[in-house]
């Protein structure tokens, strides 16, 4: 149906001053958020009712004053009759205007029994898939940037941050709707109802009534004729008006965390863990480490990435995150994006949904970066008791080693010192003051060691040349141990993991 407030279509009035300071409103906003620029491209989503036909007289207007193209896209929803009366509406207001059309004809019923949700959202998502396609297309004829206008106004936002609230959200959904979002622009987001309609009467424009919206069944209507009409009533005239602006403060302080996320995100992200550099590892003892807050967002920041989805995040999926951090078993979680999070050690990794993952022991319970390991070189008083006796850090003789060690991964023919009797992989090479000292390949006591194939390679180890002085939770070398005649001490340790290193093992020769 057509609205009471007459026919005749006057695009390019000016009106009254009142109608004048809406518009310059709503410029100035654009301008301050950025919006568009000019040589730019707009699509704006018209469905002919009385906030999107606002939304295209006025860029309308700005299209002209700040050199942009602007085009619009109707979509028909297959649920109304009335719905081919307000395509023909935005056909014929756009013709009138000399702006080039797009009109999509969809069925949002069948896509809700299809995608299992609501006809309310499957609506909303058709539409945007539908702006979509044609700013990509605009996008490559035009060579420049498309953005996407929506006619979200005041009371639209005030009943997202509800409908968040209502259905759980933090920060980020409580924050409601971005003026920019991607190329998501809301011209409109800081103007009410009332001004919209204010602003169309006093230029005689009709707009079109969707008689849906007064269905009360859909949760976005019931808060809007139901609940938000009582808050005004019963709570405060400007209800609407300040949860807007409790959404506001909402999303300055996520913009905020949202920095402290990422800086958290990278002390507790392992350097070099993953080759490719492509999929994060997080350091679980570091993670644990931050306050319970930002863990919360460090492990959905994570999640995120890996998973290369928000939309379809929930708090269930951070919390089994949680829990699996807080134990102390290996394990694995199937989570969104078709990934599997998976924690070996003090490692937090992800591996596609139907990849083969390796046995429990993995790099993670062996340090996998220099940054892991702290070293000290100290004088040496001769008292051989107070050698550390535990798995976490070691003494060496400094002047022996006559350098400090370079932390790496192994190579080919790497080997380490040990006392005993030659063979089993083991070549003499001559004594010290305490006994004979063989160096045995450092392949053949990972192997011995019972330290999987598949992380050797990714295992980082202080070395001296090509000798490897220790790997912990297995043994040290024995050619720099500390003796009375030590002078200078260096001591290598490694972070504590909350338990053995290698549970039910300990270290040879400790």
């Amino acid at each position: 149906m057509v609205g009471k407030m007459g026919t005749e279509r006057k695009q390019y009035s000016c009106g009254s001053a009142r109608g004048e300071k809406f518009y310059y409103r709503v410029r100035r906003f654009m301008l301050e958020q950025e919006m568009v620029r000019q040589g730019e491209a707009v699509i704006a989503g018209v469905s002919g009712g009385a906030d999107s036909l606002c939304l295209f007289q006025v860029l309308l207007r700005l299209s002209r004053e700040m050199g942009f193209v602007l085009e619009a896209v109707h979509v028909h929803h297959g649920l109304r009759e009335a719905a081919e009366a307000d395509l023909r509406f935005v056909e014929d207001l756009c013709r009138e205007a000399g702006v080039f059309c797009t009109s999509v004809r969809v069925d949002a019923a069948a896509m809700a029994r299809q995608w299992g949700t609501g006809v309310e959202e499957a609506g909303r998502r058709l539409r945007y898939e539908a702006f979509e396609e044609r700013a990509v297309k605009l996008e490559t004829e035009l060579q420049t940037t498309c953005r996407i206008a929506v006619a979200h106004h005041r009371e639209d936002q005030a009943e997202t941050v509800l409908f968040h609230i209502c259905r759980g959200t933090d920060l980020r959904g409580a924050g409601g709707m971005r003026p920019v979002q991607g190329r998501i622009i809301r011209p409109l987001l800081q103007e009410s109802r009332r001004s919209i309609e204010e602003y169309l009467s006093e230029r005689g424009l009709a707009w079109r009534t969707d008689e849906s919206n007064e269905d009360t069944s859909y949760s976005r209507n019931y808060l809007r004729k139901e609940i938000l009409p009582r808050l005004a009533a019963g709570v405060h005239p400007a209800a609407a008006e300040r949860i807007v602006r409790f959404a506001h403060a909402c999303a300055d302080a996520e913009r905020y965390l949202e920095k402290m996320t990422q800086a958290a995100v990278e002390r507790c992200t392992v350097p070099g863990a993953d080759p490719a550099g492509t999929v994060p590892v997080l350091r679980i003892s570091a993670v644990r480490g931050e306050d319970p807050f930002m863990q919360t967002r460090v492990l959905y920041s994570w999640l995120a990435e890996v998973s290369g989805t928000r939309r379809d995040l929930r708090a269930v999926h951070i919390d089994a995150l949680q829990d699996l951090c807080a134990g102390r078993a290996d394990g694995q979680l199937s989570m969104p994006g078709g990934i599997t999070a998976v924690r070996r050690g003090d490692r937090l990794m992800s591996a596609p949904a139907d990849t083969r993952l390796p046995p429990a022991a993995d790099a993670g319970i062996y340090p996998a970066a220099e940054e892991e390991y702290t070293c000290r070189v100290f004088a040496f008083d001769g008292d051989l008791s107070a050698i550390p006796r535990n798995e976490y850090t070691k003494w060496f003789d400094y002047d022996k080693i006559g350098m400090f060690p370079v932390f790496r991964t192994r190579r080919p023919g790497d080997t380490m010192s040990l006392r005993g009797q030659a063979g089993d992989g083991r070549q003499g090479s001559g004594t010290d003051d305490d006994g004979c000292l063989f160096s045995k390949k450092l392949a053949r006591i990972m192997l011995d060691s019972r330290i999987p194939a598949e992380i050797r390679d990714r295992i980082v180890l202080p070395f001296a040349g090509k000798e490897a002085l220790w790997i912990p939770g297995v043994r040290m070398g024995d050619r720099w141990r500390v003796s009375g005649r030590t002078e200078r001490i260096l001591a290598i340790s490694v972070q504590n993991r909350g338990g053995s290193i290698r549970a039910g093992l300990t270290e040879e020769n400790s």
